[in-house]
Protein backbone atom coordinates (compact mmCIF):
# COMPACT_ATOMS: atom_id res chain seq x y z
CA UNK A 1 0.00 0.00 0.00
CA UNK A 2 1.38 3.41 -0.95
CA UNK A 3 1.26 6.14 1.72
CA UNK A 4 -0.73 9.28 1.05
CA UNK A 5 1.76 11.87 -0.10
CA UNK A 6 -0.51 14.44 -1.67
CA UNK A 7 -3.42 16.31 -0.15
CA UNK A 8 -5.91 17.70 -2.63
CA UNK A 9 -7.83 20.63 -1.24
CA UNK A 10 -7.75 24.36 -1.75
CA UNK A 11 -9.09 25.19 1.69
CA UNK A 12 -5.99 26.01 3.73
CA UNK A 13 -8.07 26.43 6.89
CA UNK A 14 -9.05 22.76 6.67
CA UNK A 15 -5.46 21.79 5.96
CA UNK A 16 -4.26 23.63 9.07
CA UNK A 17 -6.86 21.82 11.16
CA UNK A 18 -5.89 18.47 9.64
CA UNK A 19 -2.20 19.00 10.37
CA UNK A 20 -2.96 20.12 13.93
CA UNK A 21 -5.07 16.99 14.52
CA UNK A 22 -2.45 14.81 12.86
CA UNK A 23 0.22 16.13 15.20
CA UNK A 24 -1.98 15.48 18.22
CA UNK A 25 -2.39 11.83 17.25
CA UNK A 26 0.94 11.03 15.57
CA UNK A 27 3.34 13.49 17.14
CA UNK A 28 4.94 16.81 16.24
CA UNK A 29 7.25 15.58 13.49
CA UNK A 30 9.37 17.97 11.39
CA UNK A 31 7.53 17.47 8.05
CA UNK A 32 4.17 18.22 9.68
CA UNK A 33 5.53 21.24 11.52
CA UNK A 34 7.08 22.57 8.32
CA UNK A 35 3.82 22.23 6.39
CA UNK A 36 1.82 23.88 9.18
CA UNK A 37 4.39 26.68 9.26
CA UNK A 38 4.02 27.18 5.50
CA UNK A 39 0.21 27.19 5.68
CA UNK A 40 0.20 29.64 8.58
CA UNK A 41 2.49 32.07 6.78
CA UNK A 42 0.47 31.97 3.56
CA UNK A 43 -2.76 32.58 5.49
CA UNK A 44 -1.27 35.51 7.39
CA UNK A 45 -1.51 33.93 10.85
CA UNK A 46 1.88 35.24 11.89
CA UNK A 47 1.62 34.67 15.65
CA UNK A 48 0.96 30.95 15.10
CA UNK A 49 3.50 30.82 12.27
CA UNK A 50 6.22 32.28 14.50
CA UNK A 51 5.84 29.53 17.10
CA UNK A 52 5.31 26.66 14.67
CA UNK A 53 8.17 27.73 12.37
CA UNK A 54 10.51 28.10 15.33
CA UNK A 55 9.57 24.61 16.52
CA UNK A 56 10.04 23.23 12.98
CA UNK A 57 13.51 24.77 12.74
CA UNK A 58 14.55 23.29 16.08
CA UNK A 59 13.08 19.88 15.18
CA UNK A 60 14.95 19.73 11.87
CA UNK A 61 17.82 22.27 11.79
CA UNK A 62 19.04 21.41 8.28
Amino acid sequence: MRPATRIITKNRYELRLLFKNLMVHVGRKPPYLTKLCDLSIHDGIFDQAFHVCDEAIHANPR
